[in-house]
């Protein structure tokens, strides 16, 4: 049995606060550069298991920039938040010295 404090909540405690970081970051970021926010479209793995999130964002030229299968859908945007947001960084250096 798991009580408060254990490792295993810690764990999953410590995995939502990335996923949701993740999404807020880039969320964030666009604020910033005063682009238009993220869309997130998801669509279910193999066999109904898992899921992948396919982020758009125009402003930085991203189109269907797709995650990897993951076990829900807040992993899945995490995972797909972060490769964004790497890229959104490079796309706003480049406009910056054009």
């Amino acid at each position: 049995m798991q009580h408060e404090g254990s490792p295993s909540l810690l764990w999953a405690s410590l995995k939502l606060s990335f996923h949701v970081r993740n999404a807020q970051e880039l969320k964030e970021f666009c604020e910033k550069q005063k682009w238009r926010l993220p869309s997130y479209e998801f669509s279910s793995g193999p066999e109904g298991r898992g899921y992948v999130c396919r982020l758009t964002l125009p402003d930085a030229d991203i189109r269907g920039m797709q995650s990897g299968l993951q076990p829900n859908q807040k992993a899945a945007k995490a995972e797909v938040s972060v490769d964004g947001l790497k890229v959104a960084r490079i796309f706003a250096a480049q406009q910056e010295h054009s």
